[in-house]
């Protein structure tokens, strides 16, 4: 099973003095392996054992100027993924793609998209998931929309 580390961090702007707060969730997990683990057991052990040190080296391999603040371990379920069309603006083209809805155990919510056309160079991936509307946006320009809404 594989915990992940949502981490709240700050990290100076970049066109003046002052600095953002952010939350997001590190590409490193931890892979717990054998027999039938306690999710929440196993959580708590790692959220006691890991400081905030560890998770600042990290941190710092994806963001080099940031600094943790706090941080929760978290597991993800596995579920199902939606059909549609991925808009892929660079290419003016829409595309098969697929989607699903990540619920991580601290109600923080995410959305998985996924370009399957393999010849486009997309910002598929990991993206904000908002409740409004049923288009998805990656900020980028790319788009989702599902064949029916994705909960």
């Amino acid at each position: 099973m594989k915990f992940f580390i949502l981490a709240k961090f700050t990290e100076p702007k970049l066109l003046d003095d002052g600095v953002d707060e952010k939350t997001k969730i590190l590409n490193t997990y931890f892979n717990v392996t054998g027999g039938k683990i306690d999710k929440v057991k196993e959580i708590k052990r790692l959220q006691s054992e890991l400081t905030l040190e560890d998770i600042q080296k990290h941190l710092v391999r994806e963001r080099p100027r940031a600094k943790i603040i706090e941080f929760t371990i978290l597991t993800k379920p596995n579920t199902r993924w939606v059909q549609g069309e991925y808009y892929a603006h660079d290419y003016d083209a829409f595309v098969a793609g697929r989607a699903r809805l990540i619920k991580w155990t601290s109600d923080f919510k995410t959305l998985e998209v996924e370009c399957l056309d393999k010849s486009k160079y997309v910002m598929d991936g990991v993206w904000d998931y908002s409740e409004l509307g049923n288009i998805h946006d990656n900020g980028s320009g790319d788009k989702f929309y599902p064949n029916k809404p994705i909960k």
